[in-house]
């Protein structure tokens, strides 16, 4: 029996071809006919028809990718193309245009390096993530023709939620395709702390990467039931509080560090939030993290006692997605009076929390 599985953004073409709309890869149990997950940008090797005029497409064997050169950064020209801003976070498409004569390929993960006004270079921290399905394959060989075009998305935070300002923005990427030299490109990205980069795919631009980077959808605050979790062991001195997520939606994905609102009768405390961890807390990057119905997400909170006595007392947490507004959070209510989180005063050590970023499990958020 042929099996048919839909392969969105297999093949694209240059300039004034044929745009593909639809394309079927007919091959053995829902299997890639070649079996090895490379895509050709440009002509296709051969074409069969299929009921109700579904077009299928064999593309060239593995072997045959395999024998076709890396692409080399003088051949590709590089741009900055789509851009976007949705829940906190930023997408950015970069664009490999095959400007030489010939085929050549590209396969994986390209990768970042910062170079500020001065010219210096620095450092980019970057985490390479997989778009699609889970069943998905990682990547796939993209092959291109002259003139063909391969993608690449990079993602991030676009709001510092704990110091409540803009992240600082980028003035130039040196972007390395994979297996090859860096090329400048001059670009503002919001620099908060991490880039998530995807593979390399077929195509000028990935029409779902919103929809697809991580998951489904991204979450909303509101399809979660917020409660306080179970009690820590804490080190000396130290006040530690989790609080347990469930998802009462639909599948979907949290990123980053929770916007927190603390109050007590007569409102906002000014507590002083930071990031990076601390004697209870995992000093780990924000990652996506995929909420399943009914699955649990976890944030923690933790400060020094007041030695020298409280000044106000925290019942009431309001948490919302990365950058929310107030109005845009749902309450968790401190009943148990241990639990609750005390203010020192200003400038008092334990007036200043750090949280953790958004986690699958306690576990993760705590320090080891």
């Amino acid at each position: 029996m042929v099996a048919e599985r839909e392969v969105p953004d297999i093949l694209a073409r240059p300039a004034g071809s044929r745009t593909w709309a639809k394309i079927y890869v007919v091959g053995a149990g829902g299997r890639d006919s070649t079996g090895s997950g490379d895509a050709v940008v440009g002509s296709p090797k051969r074409v069969v028809f299929v009921s109700a005029g579904v077009v299928a497409l064999a593309v060239a064997s593995s072997r045959a990718v395999a024998s076709v050169p890396t692409c080399e950064s003088q051949h590709v020209r590089l741009r900055a193309t789509f851009y976007g801003e949705a829940g906190g976070q930023f997408v950015q498409t970069f664009t490999a245009t095959n400007t030489g004569t010939a085929l050549c390929r590209l396969a994986g993960w390209p990768t970042l390096a910062l170079r500020d006004a001065s010219g210096k270079t620095h450092a980019a921290p970057s985490v390479r993530v997989v778009q699609g399905r889970p069943s998905s394959q990682p990547f796939r060989t993209v092959t291109l023709h002259p003139g063909g075009a391969a993608s690449f998305d990079v993602f991030g935070a676009d709001f510092d939620a704990v110091a409540n300002r803009a992240c600082p923005k980028t003035h130039t990427l040196l972007v390395s395709l994979p297996s090859a030299e860096p090329q400048p490109v001059t670009v503002a990205l919001p620099d908060c702390g991490a880039f998530y980069i995807a593979p390399m795919i077929a195509g000028r631009t990935d029409h779902d990467s919103w929809s697809t980077v991580w998951a489904e959808r991204w979450c909303r605050i509101r399809q979660f039931a917020v409660v306080v979790g179970p009690g820590i062991s804490e080190a000396t001195g130290q006040h530690t509080l989790a609080l347990r997520l469930t998802n009462r939606g639909s599948s979907c994905t949290l990123y980053g560090f929770p916007a927190l609102w603390f109050e007590d009768a007569h409102g906002r405390i000014p507590f002083q939030l930071r990031t990076g961890g601390d004697q209870m807390i995992a000093a780990t990057p924000a990652l996506p993290v995929q909420v399943r119905a009914d699955g649990n997400a976890w944030v923690v909170v933790n400060h020094y006692r007041c030695d020298l006595g409280d000044k106000r007392t925290a019942t009431i947490i309001r948490i919302g997605l990365s950058g929310a507004a107030k109005t845009n959070t749902v309450r968790v209510y401190i009943r148990d009076p241990y639990r609750r989180v005390d203010y020192c005063g200003s400038g008092d050590p334990g007036s200043t929390i750090t949280i953790s970023p958004f986690e699958p499990t306690l576990a993760t958020a705590l320090r080891r």
